[in-house]
């Protein structure tokens, strides 16, 4: 994200650097609340403060973050935009990190899931039918997910500047291509890319392996299923934390995109949330179909 700057390379002056830490301390105290509010326990039952909540609060304390920082931007005082613009960088680290969380998590996420599901999926003759089902299912949700997708950028009012997103116009990936990106030419680069279908592909191979060596070794197949167990509950913790921090990423996403876009930024926010929760309610709808 491109935080603009207010005036050329001049060093920031005492006031700058004021407005700066006074900045970041409120926002610190901001998450520190946070925090705090998920200990609380609400009434007779003992229960925390939900998490969707939190985050729900996180998202109006960066609106109305926004909406302060902003209207000082018009300040005519030079060294306060500066020292906006300086904590504004700062607050960004944070969105960049949550971000970054996320996607560092898709390859260890996948690989584990599908490798304990093809595990779990039987022995004997109905082994090969359950992994092959276990594909399917795969290939299918993630075709419904991408459909249900682009489906809410198309029926929700949701601007986006791909500019700022795509630098680069790239032409349409023919099937052709697709099938054979399939298996990817190098190992690591097909796990560096996290693209879905490759990964998707060796975790399938991974796990057919797996149960071939469990036919042939039950001795082995033990240890892989214990394995497959521990890096499953592994990366499962290590998303429990990135989820538990996400107020704090959203904080940041919120405070940093609301001060440095013009107010049209609310609506499209308002329609993210809108199409965000349909997507959600509709591939939930779909796993349902799929269970029955």
């Amino acid at each position: 994200m491109r935080v603009p700057k207010f005036v050329g390379d001049l060093l920031p002056s005492g006031v700058s650097v004021a407005v700066t830490l006074a900045i970041l301390l409120a926002v610190a105290l901001e998450i520190f609340a946070l925090f705090r509010l998920k200990r609380v326990k609400l009434g007779r039952s003992g229960r925390s403060l939900d998490h969707g909540l939190l985050v729900l609060a996180a998202l109006l304390i960066g609106l109305l973050n926004g909406l302060v920082l902003r209207s000082l931007f018009t300040s005519s005082i030079v060294d306060v935009a500066w020292g906006i613009n300086d904590a504004l960088e700062w607050i960004d680290v944070l969105r960049a990190l949550f971000l970054q969380s996320f996607e560092i998590l898709i390859v260890p996420l996948i690989l584990v899931s599908i490798f304990r599901s093809m595990l779990k999926a039987g022995s004997g003759a109905e082994t090969g039918k359950s992994a092959v089902r276990v594909l399917a299912v795969l290939i299918i949700t993630v075709a419904v997910a991408a459909a249900i997708g682009y489906a809410m950028v198309a029926l929700f009012p949701i601007e986006v500047d791909y500019g700022s997103i795509i630098p680069t116009r790239k032409e349409p990936t023919t099937l052709i291509k697709t099938i054979t990106d399939l298996v990817p030419s190098n190992f690591f680069s097909a796990l560096s890319s996290n693209k879905a279908l490759p990964i998707v592909f060796l975790s399938f191979v991974i796990g057919l392996s797996a149960l071939t060596v469990r036919k042939e070794f039950p001795e082995l197949g033990k240890k892989l299923e214990l394995i497959a167990e521990l890096g499953y509950n592994v990366v499962g913790t290590v998303v429990d934390f990135v989820i538990a921090l996400m107020p704090v990423g959203i904080l940041g996403i919120v405070t940093v995109n609301i001060s440095v876009n013009d107010w049209g930024i609310l609506a499209t926010y308002g329609w993210f949330v809108v199409a965000f929760f349909t997507g959600i309610a509709l591939i939930f709808l779909v796993h349902m179909l799929i269970l029955l």
